[in-house]
């Protein structure tokens, strides 16, 4: 029997999508702009398409959703393309993501301080729960809202880990 948890995911971000988002914490208070545009990424399909050229998000979005592709089809495709981790890795993603967002307010904003990382993250909301850390990365754009006096924050990835690699030695803001 076919799951369709990715289209379920896309679907209900599409009404939480192309609005603005306020996260405060004890120490640090966020803008952050949710894109429909970014789920694809924060789910792990770009790995869908073979090279760094990828596909805009929209359109693996609105390909997935009009194709009505199921989540083993989806992992199929990433496993041949990219490998059997790429692959376990995304369905992980796409298991844990909606779940993750219902719940952020349970999450803790610490700092990025991976060193080496291409992640362009300056902060992750972090939630473990049962041996797993689920990273949510949140980025600034280098926007500002001049009416709301905010700096503009995006999502930039979500990663699911079992070490504090990408926090390690992080002040804790919340």
């Amino acid at each position: 029997m076919a799951n369709y948890k990715t289209i379920e995911t896309i679907n209900w971000f599409e009404n939480l999508s192309e609005k603005d988002y306020r996260i405060v914490s004890k120490s640090k208070d966020f803008m952050i702009h949710l894109s429909k545009d970014g789920l694809s990424h924060l789910l792990g399909l770009q790995y869908m398409e073979m090279s760094n050229n990828t596909l805009p998000g929209k359109i693996i979005l609105r390909n997935i959703k009009h194709f009505n592709t199921s989540d083993e089809e989806i992992l199929g495709i990433i496993g041949s393309k990219h490998g059997y981790s790429v692959s376990n890795k995304v369905k992980k993603r796409i298991n844990t993501f909606k779940k993750f967002m219902e719940n952020i307010d349970n999450a803790v904003i610490v700092e990025m301080t991976h060193p080496t990382t291409q992640i362009k993250s300056q902060y992750l909301a972090i939630q473990p729960e049962n041996g797993v850390i689920r990273h949510l990365g949140i980025y600034h754009t280098g926007d500002f809202n001049v009416l709301l006096d905010y700096d503009i924050h995006a999502l930039e990835t979500f990663l699911i880990q079992r070490n504090d690699n990408y926090y390690h030695k992080t002040n804790r803001l919340q």
